[in-house]
């Protein structure tokens, strides 16, 4: 079967290889499979008049990093030949990726619909070129509605190809979208039948926003194969504290400073504790502040963002997994811990309600600093309690790739039929 996966996002860029990452974990499996996987990624970065200010010197936050030749070449590909120079072939662990890069033109990027007519014309460009490269696929997997969903819902009827969408984002929950792209949206959930979240709870919202009562099924996300398949560490720490862990971006969503005074209330006076937080982001300044504030420097410690095998590697290091955010659709830093042995705290904020319960840790309301005060506090005496071998053996049937890819290739089959 020949798949073609097309995320919101861009697929793993080298300058950000965590963007499209789940979509990645998702296609690897299939690779493993036997199956043919493509991606397409685009991304939207200039226009005119940005290239313009950018050429007689007016710097701006969206100015291109480039010597005045490449600019003034970028320039002159974008008037003369916008759409052959657009696209460019990548291959990442044998998924053939077609990369484009889009151009606003004259047109104003502010307006709440310009990306989305920006995509809806790339897209076709994009797609011609995959087809003509590596065949027509059999059915294509829609990441987010916004925008891919919403630029290949409206152009699918030109390629006659089966498409599925999943629905992962959290900005239905943070009321981000704009009007005119809900009236979109809703068009997209009134004709569309191959509709799938990640989570419950994001199908409960989805459905209510957009009055489409069952209609939408749950596909949830699957652990990295990576890090399923590393065999679980037989090595005992050498740390005699016990160690929480949190991964995640360094923005308010995610709810450390919640995490940071809890543990403060909860270990002031308890020496043999320590938090490690993972991550960066617009917060870090303030997280750090704040750490300084309450005499925590001997005991939180944010060690910036990692990559995935270091992932493994403070997860295999960890006595407790803590996610504190105010929202999630899913939560696969969540299964990944589980995958490691390692019992979980989180707040039930959406989607970590279909994953964790009290046979592989705790929930707690969000952003409720005394009642997760408490759970810590729980979880420092109580953690080894867990059996490390049946919280990986359970996640990994739940989440693990044999459960993915059963419904996943049951899913395709449908729709191609």
């Amino acid at each position: 079967m020949h798949i073609l996966i097309i995320p919101s996002e861009e697929y793993v860029p080298k300058q950000n290889p965590l963007a499209g990452i789940f979509q990645h974990d998702q296609a690897k499996i299939l690779i493993e499979k036997g199956h043919q996987v493509g991606a397409l990624s685009f991304t939207i970065n200039y226009s005119f008049s940005i290239l313009i200010k950018a050429l007689v010197g007016i710097k701006t936050k969206h100015s291109p990093q480039l010597s005045y030749i490449n600019l003034l070449k970028l320039f002159i590909q974008k008037i003369l030949i916008p759409n052959r120079s657009s696209i460019c072939y990548d291959t990442i662990d044998k998924i053939n990726v077609i990369r484009c890069e889009g151009f606003f033109g004259t047109m104003n990027s502010k307006l709440p619909l310009a990306k989305l007519k920006v995509l809806e014309k790339y897209f076709q460009v994009a797609l011609k070129s995959y087809i003509k490269t590596y065949g027509k696929p059999d059915v294509i997997h829609v990441h987010n509605m916004i925008y891919a969903g919403l630029f290949v819902s409206h152009k699918k009827h030109l390629f006659k190809i089966p498409v599925i969408y999943t629905e992962h984002s959290s900005e239905y929950a943070m009321h981000e979208i704009v009007t005119e792209i809900s009236s979109q949206l809703q068009v997209l959930y009134d004709t569309e039948q191959n509709i799938y979240a990640v989570s419950p709870e994001l199908i409960s919202l989805l459905e209510n926003k957009f009055s489409v009562p069952n209609t939408i099924k749950w596909l949830p996300n699957v652990i990295d194969p990576v890090i399923e398949r590393t065999p679980l560490s037989t090595v005992n720490s050498t740390n005699n504290k016990t160690r929480f862990l949190s991964i995640g971006n360094l923005i308010p969503l995610k709810g450390h400073i919640d995490l940071i005074n809890a543990f403060a209330i909860a270990f002031s006076s308890v020496d043999d504790v320590e938090l490690i937080i993972a991550g960066s982001g617009v917060l870090e300044n303030d997280l750090l502040q704040l750490i300084s504030k309450l005499k925590l420097t001997q005991k939180v410690k944010l060690i910036g963002q990692i990559n995935r095998q270091e992932v493994v590697n403070q997860l295999d290091q960890c006595d407790v997994f803590v996610l504190p955010s105010h929202y999630e659709t899913f939560g696969v830093v969540l299964i990944e811990a589980l995958s490691r042995g390692v019992p979980v705290i989180s707040t039930y904020c959406g989607g970590p309600e279909c994953i964790v319960d009290d046979t592989n840790g705790k929930l707690v309301a969000p952003k409720n600093v005394h009642q997760l005060s408490d759970v810590l506090l729980n979880m420092h005496k109580n953690y080894d309690s867990y059996n490390k071998f049946e919280l990986r053996k359970n996640v990994i049937e739940r989440f693990g790739k044999e459960a993915f890819y059963n419904q996943i290739i049951s899913i395709y089959n449908s729709v191609i039929q």
